[in-house]
């Protein structure tokens, strides 16, 4: 069997799991991963804006896709609230 290219990972800043409690799966294609991840503005009590994303119905803060072949950080959505209002 093949292993697939590119890993995802997610937690929250305040509970963060770590190391593979914060897999979230393995894809062959960004693409695949791209589909699977949704973006989100919200607003804290305070009203300060920030960014979640949306995995399997759940929400996190971060989440990193890492290329296995290069062991690099793909970025797929913006990861401030400023890049995400220039972005839309």
């Amino acid at each position: 069997m093949k292993a697939k290219r590119y890993m995802l990972f997610s937690g929250d800043n305040y509970y963060p799991q770590g190391g593979w409690d914060d897999h979230d799966g393995s894809f062959d294609t960004i693409n695949e991963a791209r589909e699977l991840i949704k973006i989100e503005p919200r607003r804290r009590s305070d009203g300060v804006l920030y960014l979640i994303y949306i995995i399997d119905e759940r929400a996190f803060d971060w989440y990193q896709l890492i290329d296995l072949n290069t062991g690099k950080e793909i970025n797929l959505f913006p990861n401030s609230i400023e890049s995400y209002i220039e972005f839309n």
